[in-house]
């Protein structure tokens, strides 16, 4: 027989794995909404139920998975009308409204929800371990056409190139979002994330921000540059988002409201 193979251009930590928010978003990056039909809405609700539940059986230290409070800032009281109607009722979870007087944010509401944290550092790493643990091998290998793909004895090959298929495959359909991430030193006493800033919706170009604890730093998002391929960073984009996140927190500090609710 044939053992399992994984043939890589590169393996953690320089993987672009390692530098992800790392957030349970399968709705992100979705482009061309016109294409979706019936059957792929009910195909593509399944896979989220299915990939929702086998991390949840990684949470613990092992895997790097955690949950957490996320708060969104708001001055809408029906911004906790339920998430993304594309994903199923059993992944999108509770969403609380918390009134003036339950939070420490500057706006009128904040919308309370519980996510899962994935630790990049941590997950791959043990990913890798448990994969050469039960006698998977690694190869570090760059394949430049298809070709290169009828050299491998493997009878079964398993395309998870990503963005390399637009090259290897032809498939000039692919798009990249591009991200970028900014990460401050870690806090320790920082164990909620953030949705949004404020004064604008999330999903607004100057609305789309994020804050994200780990254990290897406090993240802060984000962007999502369409057909942009550069990995050089957008010092702009870098600008908006800490600028953002300045005035998010800055707001906390001058806040009178009771944070009993809420970490401080």
């Amino acid at each position: 027989g044939f053992e399992t193979t994984i043939y890589a251009a590169a393996v953690p930590p320089e993987t672009t794995s390692n530098m992800a928010l790392a957030g349970f978003t399968p709705t992100s990056g979705l482009v061309d909404l016109s294409s979706r039909t019936p059957e792929w809405d009910a195909q593509f609700r399944r896979a989220v139920e299915i990939g929702y539940r086998q991390w949840q059986l990684l949470v613990g230290p092992h895997w790097g998975v955690t949950w957490l409070d996320n708060f969104s800032p708001t001055d809408d009281d029906r911004a906790a009308g339920g998430g993304n109607p594309l994903l199923p009722d059993t992944v999108r979870g509770a969403r609380e409204l918390l009134g003036p007087g339950e939070h420490p944010f500057p706006t009128r509401y904040a919308v309370r929800r519980q996510e899962m944290r994935y630790e990049p550092s941590i997950f791959l790493d043990a990913a890798v371990r448990d994969f050469l643990l039960f006698g998977g091998k690694i190869v570090v290998r760059r394949f430049s056409s298809a070709a290169d793909l009828a050299t491998l004895a493997e009878p079964v090959i398993v395309n998870c190139t990503g963005l390399g298929s637009r090259d290897l495959v032809g498939d000039t359909a692919l798009t990249p979002l591009k991200g970028q991430l900014t990460v401050l030193i870690p806090q320790a006493e920082i164990h909620y994330s953030t949705t949004g800033g404020l004064g604008t919706q999330p999903n607004t170009p100057g609305g789309f921000v994020h804050m994200m604890p780990r254990t290897d730093g406090i993240v802060l998002g984000g962007t999502s540059e369409r057909d942009v391929w550069t990995l050089e960073p957008n010092e702009s984009e870098r600008t908006r988002v800490i600028e953002r996140h300045i005035e998010l927190f800055g707001s906390l500090r001058t806040s009178r409201l009771p944070t009993s609710r809420l970490p401080t």
